[in-house]
């Protein structure tokens, strides 16, 4: 943002636009992490249209961030918002999908150290069922020779 003059005072309004994107980029966080909580391991689009509950609440968080930052009284007056750009709204958009990149991430990582450790478990219980099998296979043989 670039003030002209010395008196600054585009500063009131640039920082409503801020406390704007903010708000935004908090309330479209929110709301994406809703559909990224559903499961600890699962992509997020794994049984996304399952509950329709969840999708109208969405909505109407979004339809509620759009009527506070949008409807001029209750924007400035009320909540002390200023009107932000298309171009800042992606940006807002684009903090909230940062948290669900990072988000599904991290599940990824669960979900291949879940696979790697199941794979190191098929290979102990095979492990063991092995020894189990020697055992009375020598057990067997040892019968065999006293008789």
């Amino acid at each position: 943002m670039y003030c002209e003059g010395g008196d600054f005072d585009c500063l009131p309004e640039g920082l409503a636009r801020a406390q704007t994107m903010t708000f935004t980029c908090i309330t479209f966080t929110e709301v994406l992490r809703a559909f990224t909580v559903r499961s600890f391991t699962e992509n997020v689009f794994v049984g996304i249209g399952s509950n329709h509950f969840m999708h109208a609440a969405a909505l109407l968080s979004v339809a509620l961030t759009m009527l506070v930052t949008n409807v001029p009284g209750l924007m400035s007056d009320i909540f002390g918002f200023a009107y932000i750009s298309w171009f800042m709204w992606l940006v807002s958009l684009a903090g909230a999908c940062n948290s669900v990149f990072w988000g599904e991430m991290m599940k990824l990582v669960i979900r291949r150290r879940d696979a790697k450790n199941a794979q190191w478990d098929a290979m102990h219980d095979g492990f063991e069922a092995v020894l189990l099998e020697i055992r009375q296979v020598r057990q067997h043989l040892e019968k065999l020779e006293a008789k």
